[in-house]
């Protein structure tokens, strides 16, 4: 996992949290997004920077707001850095 800064949060843990949230798979979300299952094995790991869009349609498919994803990237950032 690339390093955790203070001012960097762990946005794949959002995503990954919403995806499981979803009951799908890394391969199911990537259909619906029209992306490979690569692409969203990154940016869960947080090697490819998502754009706000995608971000956005992560959010619609998987029916979980913003926030949330927000929510559980800020709990994954703030559980790394007290490591």
């Amino acid at each position: 996992m690339p390093n955790q800064r203070a001012d960097h949060i762990d946005i794949g843990a959002g995503i990954k949290h919403a995806r499981i949230t979803a009951g799908m798979t890394q391969a199911q979300i990537a259909k619906h997004l029209h992306v490979t299952q690569a692409a969203i094995s990154h940016y869960e790991s947080n090697y490819r920077p998502i754009r706000t869009g995608m971000l956005l349609d992560i959010a619609r498919h998987t029916g979980v707001s913003i926030c949330d994803i927000l929510d559980a990237a800020n709990a994954a950032n703030e559980k790394a850095l007290a490591r």
